[in-house]
């Protein structure tokens, strides 16, 4: 008796050693699947919005390292405009733009301002073309300051010809004085 026992027991525990052998299995695969499963999912998404945001701010860094190639070609770009918005006068307007140059002169302490006007104006369909010779004499400083002054006036002009050419005025000061001659040409419109 005590032998059939020890056999139902012996089968009774391999039974148990089975079911804990399956339960242990069916335990490890819950907890993989509802534990560890759901989490490393969401961490993948996690990984892919993170490569995808790291990518975004990459370009965004890429695009500041060009702001400011693009910002100084933007201000190039203004000086280009704001040169081509110097407007053509409907009419000739020379007595204006005399008063305007020999003001300039006067300004810049100019001696000598003289003008006249260099040949036959040139016409076009769209414009006319008016050349104008100006003389003048002084210091470097003032002669600067005047040729500055004709390139920042609104009307559209273009310089033809310059020529400058300094003398010695005071040798015991040492100042020289620069003679110069300026050709330009006006542009106006008829209608």
């Amino acid at each position: 008796m005590f032998s059939i026992d020890l056999k139902h027991q012996l089968v009774w525990c391999r039974r148990a050693q089975w079911a804990l052998a399956v339960g242990l299995f069916v335990a490890c695969v819950g907890f993989y699947v509802m534990g560890i499963r759901p989490p490393s999912l969401r961490l993948g998404v996690i990984q892919i919005r993170v490569d995808a945001r790291r990518a975004q701010l990459e370009l965004a860094r890429e695009r500041t390292n060009n702001f400011t190639a693009v910002q100084a070609e933007t201000g190039r770009l203004r000086e280009r405009v704001e040169r081509f918005e110097k407007h053509v006068p409907a009419e000739q307007d020379l007595p204006q733009l005399i008063a305007d140059v020999t003001r300039f002169g006067q300004e810049s302490s100019l001696s000598n301002l003289q003008w006249r006007s260099e040949a036959a104006p040139r016409r076009t369909p769209q414009y006319t073309e008016l050349p104008i010779q100006f003389t003048f004499a002084g210091d470097f400083r003032g002669v600067f300051d005047f040729l500055r002054k004709t390139e920042a006036m609104q009307r559209l002009t273009r310089v033809k010809k310059l020529q400058i050419k300094s003398r010695p005025s005071d040798a015991a000061a040492g100042t020289t004085t620069v003679d110069g001659q300026l050709t330009m040409n006006i542009y106006f419109t008829e209608e």
